[in-house]
């Protein structure tokens, strides 16, 4: 990192040298840290010995210091899995979301306890698995979680975990489709089993990129769980990659420029090994990676709006509060993240 020359203006630099954690296990790379003071805006451009660009810079680094030490954020990341059917690739989950997480965020691994857990290319075992879902999104509400990741490429429960929380609910696939565009004009998707193809083609579509997406190919695998023998078992690991990697190179012969590993199970598989592009230079989205930056964005982006984040307008709009007493009467206690109006308290 170049040296950075600081103005008397700006206060006393606490820090100057850059954090080396190699050693640590949550591995952040080198930071430049500094603790300071940040006067005026009057004040900040009186330092006339410093560039413009100079200035905006040392402004940016002020704003981003001040949000990122202000918030020590706690987000719960939703995955589809069973603990008990995927042990291999739940220890990966956690060293690959630790490695792009912030130093002060605090990211809770939930995965599918009541039912399921092992076949969510089945839409109707997804389907089941989605209620616990939005049971799981009411509950992170009460106890105080500032973002909801539903780590799964169907984005099961997306829209309606949006209706019940006001906190930011991202998706896996919809932040994975994105982020695609933003590093190439068009992508692939390589799905682990061919049940999956139509059902994430369906979302895709959804979010816009009828344009941007490419093509889709599948590994042709009939029991996706068999993916978490990849990460206890080096040749399996590498030959779920190199059978990845094939249908890449199919894509890539017929003009894709990015792609996206269409299983969220395989993006961990292949960010571990740190394969981030393929032979062929297209770019491999690290979706739950980027997943986990965008829930963190999202947290700063609405304490900076003052806490507004969801549209109640339509799509995402709720019960009136004099109708909750009657739908509460015919479907049991939902909409619980919002207030009772029976015990309303009065001002």
């Amino acid at each position: 990192m170049a040296a950075l020359h600081w103005p008397s203006q700006f206060g006393q630099p606490v820090t100057g040298a850059p954090i080396n954690d190699d050693s640590d296990s949550n591995h952040r790379g080198d930071r430049f840290v500094y603790a300071m003071m940040v006067p005026t805006l009057a004040d900040a451009t009186r330092a006339t010995a410093f560039t413009p660009c100079a200035f905006i810079a040392i402004m940016a680094h002020a704003a981003h210091h001040v949000t990122t030490s202000a918030i020590a954020m706690k987000i719960w990341y939703q995955s589809m899995t069973r603990a008990s059917a995927w042990p291999a690739y739940n220890a990966a989950l956690r060293q690959v979301i630790d490695a792009v997480r912030e130093e002060d965020t605090h990211v809770e691994i939930h995965g599918i306890s009541e039912r399921g857990g092992v076949g969510d290319q089945y839409r109707y075992l997804e389907l089941i698995e989605t209620q616990e879902v939005l049971a799981n999104v009411e509950r992170a509400t009460r106890e105080g979680f500032d973002a909801f990741l539903i780590g799964n490429i169907c984005d099961p429960g997306l829209r309606e975990a949006r209706e019940i929380t006001d906190m930011p609910v991202i998706g896996l696939g919809e932040t994975s489709g994105y982020i695609a565009t933003q590093m190439a004009g068009n992508f692939a998707l390589v799905t682990g089993s061919p049940k999956h193809m139509p059902r994430i083609l369906e979302n895709f579509r959804r979010y816009g990129h009828r344009d941007t997406l490419h093509s889709t190919r599948s590994m042709q695998m009939l029991r996706l769980v068999d993916l978490d023998t990849g990460f206890s078992d080096a040749a399996t690991g590498e030959a779920l990659i190199a059978r990845f990697l094939a249908e890449v190179q199919n894509a890539a012969a017929e003009g894709a420029e990015a792609v996206i590993p269409a299983v969220g199970v395989l993006m961990v598989l292949l960010a571990r090994s740190r394969i981030h592009i393929s032979p062929e230079g297209l770019p491999i989205v690290n979706g739950v990676g980027a997943l986990v930056k965008m829930g963190e964005t999202a947290v700063r982006l609405r304490q900076s709006m003052g806490g507004v984040w969801t549209s109640r307008r339509c799509t995402y709009q709720q019960p009136p509060e004099s109708q909750l007493a009657e739908i509460r009467r015919h479907y049991g206690p939902v909409y619980s993240t919002l207030p009772d109006p029976q015990h309303k308290e009065s001002p």
